[in-house]
């Protein structure tokens, strides 16, 4: 059911949501890519990289700079 709602697998929307949250974090905070990745549930800082290169299209380090205030 929940599939055919969103389009998406359970997994799939948690870790969408979770970048997203990570995105927000690293344009408005100054923690580091490590903490930004455990504070939003990813245990592994290279499980973080990869997960956020696929939503993303970029590492959260290239994010943060092209998206710093």
């Amino acid at each position: 059911v929940f599939s055919a709602i969103t389009h998406q697998s359970p997994m799939d929307y948690v870790n969408f949501y979770r970048i997203e949250q990570a995105s927000d974090l690293l344009i408005g905070s100054e923690q580091s890519i490590t903490s930004v990745g455990m504070e939003c549930g990813f245990l592994e800082s290279s499980y973080f990289t990869k997960v956020f290169r696929r939503y993303k299209d970029m590492s959260p380090r290239e994010f943060r700079t092209k998206n710093s205030r």
